[in-house]
């Protein structure tokens, strides 16, 4: 992923963020999305666990599963971050 298409998906979580029903998500797909483009210069491997695994509560399994995603689409040569 280069660094255009990096900040286009980062501009539009975070309007989805600010207008969506599922902030917390968003919140969690930002932060896999830096993660998959800066790689392990941005947290620690066992940051990456706990945000890969957390489930404790429905706040939890919300940011979760947005980091997952923002992390899977970010690290997949020529995926379609778009839907």
């Amino acid at each position: 992923m280069d660094r255009d298409t990096f900040e286009n998906l980062m501009y539009k979580a975070k309007s989805f963020k600010k207008v969506g029903k599922h902030p917390e998500y968003w919140t969690g797909y930002m932060h896999g999305l830096r993660r998959g483009f800066h790689g392990e210069e941005f947290g620690t491997s066992h940051e990456h666990h706990l945000w890969m695994t957390a489930c404790e509560n429905e706040i939890q399994k919300l940011r979760s599963r947005g980091y997952r995603d923002g992390f899977d689409c970010s690290i997949q040569a020529g995926a379609d971050c778009e839907t």
